[in-house]
């Protein structure tokens, strides 16, 4: 197929390896080979930043946080016969800007092959009556993967006016979306709505701060072959 890439397997699983368990990081720990396993299918993945928060608002005003970004995403097959353990980190979800800028995601990594970043934090906004826009955090990155990702970034909040304006949506990670965007009056940023993924910026036109959407911890899988 025109712009297809084969790549092949490690030589053993050419020989008929197949599939046997896998593992599901949401927290660090180690990783350890289960007797008989000779290649392993590793998936890492950053955690998403943090939605933007509203800085203090005064009445009349309009204001909308932009979201943060989605964690990157590395993958890679491993011949782990030679290896007994790994170190798995999983990356904190950012934490939502309240009255101030989204949390930066955490990292996530398996020992020292395979890492992923995680998406930054949205932007605050300090609430106003004209046009105005909170910049959105950029997603992570993956590194040492035979495939390697960037999560997507959140959307930009902004407002037109003291009545009209939408806050930014948080980044996806290659498993699904993040918070979504808020277009009412008062709200706070929407969570995450997937692993790994960005939290929503939030909106106000009242006299409050208001915070953004915490983004999702990160995640590792080792799918492991006989």
């Amino acid at each position: 197929a025109v712009g297809a890439r084969h790549v092949s397997p490690p030589g053993g699983l050419l020989g008929g390896g197949r599939l046997k368990s896998f593992q599901y990081f949401t927290a660090g720990g180690t990783w350890t080979r289960p007797s008989g396993i000779r290649f392993a299918l590793v998936e890492v993945i950053g955690a998403g930043g943090g939605g933007g928060g509203i800085v203090s608002p005064a009445s009349g005003h309009k204001g909308a946080g932009g979201g943060g970004g989605g964690g990157g995403y590395a993958r890679s097959f491993i011949d782990v016969s030679s290896i007994s353990s790994e170190t798995v980190t999983i990356g904190s979800g950012g934490a939502q800007g309240n009255g101030a800028a989204g949390g930066n995601g955490g990292a996530s990594s398996f020992g020292s092959l395979l890492s992923a970043s995680g998406g930054a934090g949205g932007s605050a906004m300090t609430a106003d009556t004209a046009a105005t826009a909170a910049a959105s955090g950029i997603g992570g990155a993956g590194s040492g993967g035979d495939l390697n990702s960037t999560g997507s970034p959140g959307g930009i909040g902004f407002i037109a006016s003291a009545t009209a304006g939408f806050s930014g949506h948080g980044g996806a990670s290659i498993l699904g979306g993040g918070g979504i965007s808020k277009c009412g009056t008062n709200a706070v940023g929407d969570t995450a709505l997937s692993p790994d993924a960005g939290g929503g910026g939030a909106l106000t036109n009242s006299a409050t701060n208001r915070a953004g959407g915490a983004g999702a911890d990160g995640l590792v899988i080792v799918w492991e072959f006989e």
